[in-house]
C-alpha cells in the first residue's frame, strides 16, 4: 500500500504544479493579448503592416516623414515590431502550453479523492493493528509523505532547471550568429542593428528562457511554502527572485544590448541558475535522507511492536 500512496502522492503533488503554473500562464496570455493592441494602437497600422513592415515602401507609407525625421521613427517603429513579435510569440507558446496542462490538470479530482482513501484504508490498518506506540508511527508515517511530496517538487524544479540552462545556451549560441550578421552590417552599438529576421529568431530563444524561468519561479516558490532551502534565492512579493539577474532577464532588455554585453549578460544569469541548481540538488539529497531515516525509524517501531 505504500508504494501506491507514493506514486499517487507524486502524481497529486505534480497535479497541483501544473495547476498553478497554467493559472499563471492564463494571467500572462492576458496581459500580452492587451500589449498587442497597445503596440497596434501605437503603430497606427493593421496587423499585416506591422508583421510586413520591411517590405519595400511600407514604412515610407506608414510614416509618410522627411528623410531626417523618417530614421528616427524606423528606429521607433522597429523596436514597436520586435515588441509585437515578442508578444504574438509568448501568446502562441503559451496557449499551447495551457492546452497541454488542461488535459493533465483534468486527472486532478480523481487523483486528490484516490489520495485521501488510500491514506484513510493505511491509517485504519494501522490503528487496527493494536501497535504500540501508534501516535508516533502515525506522525512518522506523515512526514514521510511530506517527504515524498517534497521530493518531488524539488525533482520537478531541478529538471525545469536544467532545460532552462539548455535553453539559455542555446540562446547565447544564436549571438554569434547575431555578431556575424552585425558584422556583414556594420553596426555594433545594439543588436537592434541585426536583421529583423535574426532578431525574431534570438526572440523566440529568449522567449523561451523567460517562460521556463517563470515556470521555475514557481516551483521554487511552492517549495518555500513547505521548506527553508539553503542557498536558494528567495522570492520578493512571492513572485520574483530578489537577484537582480533573475528579475532582469527579458528579450526586451537583451536586444538594447550589444552583442558581447548580451553574451555576458546571459552567461551571468546561467552561473546563478547553475548555483541554484546545486543548492536544489543538495536539498534533494537532504530530503530522501531524511525520508530513509524515518522509514528505518517506522520498521523498527513496527516490528518491535509485533
Amino acid at each position: 500500500m505504500n508504494q501506491e500512496i507514493e506514486k499517487t502522492l507524486i502524481q497529486y503533488r505534480s497535479f497541483l504544479l501544473a495547476e498553478a503554473y497554467l493559472n499563471k500562464l492564463k494571467g500572462q496570455i492576458y496581459r500580452e493579448k492587451k500589449t498587442l493592441n497597445e503596440i497596434i494602437q501605437a503603430t497606427e497600422a493593421s496587423e499585416h503592416e506591422i508583421i510586413n513592415f520591411e517590405q519595400a515602401g511600407v514604412l515610407e507609407k506608414l510614416l509618410n516623414k522627411d528623410k531626417a525625421s523618417f530614421e528616427v521613427e524606423k528606429e521607433r517603429y522597429y523596436k514597436l515590431v520586435i515588441n509585437y513579435k515578442k508578444s504574438k510569440k509568448t501568446i502562441e507558446l503559451s496557449e499551447f502550453e495551457v492546452k497541454v496542462l488542461e488535459e493533465k490538470v483534468k486527472s486532478g479530482p480523481a487523483l486528490k479523492e484516490k489520495l485521501h482513501q488510500l491514506l484513510k484504508e493505511r491509517k485504519d490498518t494501522l490503528e487496527e493493528s493494536n501497535l504500540n506506540n501508534i501516535d508516533v508511527i502515525l506522525e512518522l508515517t506523515e512526514r514521510i509523505d511530506s517527504r515524498i511530496g517534497l521530493r518531488t517538487e524539488l525533482e520537478e524544479a531541478i529538471e525545469v532547471g536544467k532545460t532552462l540552462l539548455k535553453n539559455i545556451d542555446e540562446a547565447n549560441d544564436y549571438l554569434i550568429v547575431i555578431k556575424q550578421d552585425m558584422i556583414s552590417r556594420g553596426k555594433f552599438d545594439s543588436l537592434v542593428g541585426a536583421s529583423i529576421i535574426k532578431l525574431e529568431k534570438l526572440q523566440g530563444l529568449v522567449i523561451l528562457c523567460e517562460k521556463r524561468l517563470m515556470e521555475y519561479k514557481n516551483e521554487i516558490s511552492d517549495l518555500y511554502e513547505y521548506i527553508k532551502l539553503k542557498g536558494v534565492p528567495k522570492f520578493k512579493d512571492g513572485n520574483e527572485f530578489v537577484d537582480e539577474y533573475f528579475e532582469a532577464l527579458s528579450s526586451d532588455q537583451l536586444l538594447s544590448l550589444s552583442w558581447q554585453t548580451g553574451s555576458d549578460y546571459l552567461m551571468t544569469i546561467a552561473n546563478k541558475i547553475d548555483s541554484t541548481q546545486k543548492a536544489l540538488k543538495k536539498d534533494l539529497y537532504q530530503i530522501m535522507e531524511q525520508k530513509r531515516e524515518m522509514e528505518e525509524k517506522r520498521d523498527v517501531l513496527i516490528k518491535g511492536s509485533v
